[in-house]
């Protein structure tokens, strides 16, 4: 459901033109949901597996990635 939410967040904002501030707080809404999302994902996946398998690492570095690159633009959306 909280990945739902942040995609149609973000593809709100994509396609706003109506309003500047709608349109950045759905970004910063959507950036946060996935920040959310991909921290509650890491910590889920640190928690309950039973052992390290490569498909599992190559989730979870791609989820930090993801977290990370969301987390270091959201202040630039915030100030805009």
């Amino acid at each position: 459901m909280l990945l739902l939410a942040g995609v149609t967040a973000l593809a709100t904002a994509a396609t706003g033109r109506i309003r500047y501030a709608r349109t950045r707080f759905a970004a910063v809404i959507g950036s946060i949901g996935f920040i959310t999302l991909d921290t509650a994902a890491l910590v889920g996946l640190t928690l309950t597996a039973p052992a390290l398998a490569w498909p599992l690492a190559l989730a979870a570095g791609a989820s930090a990635t993801r977290l990370a690159l969301t987390a270091r633009t959201l202040p630039r959306i915030i100030s805009a």
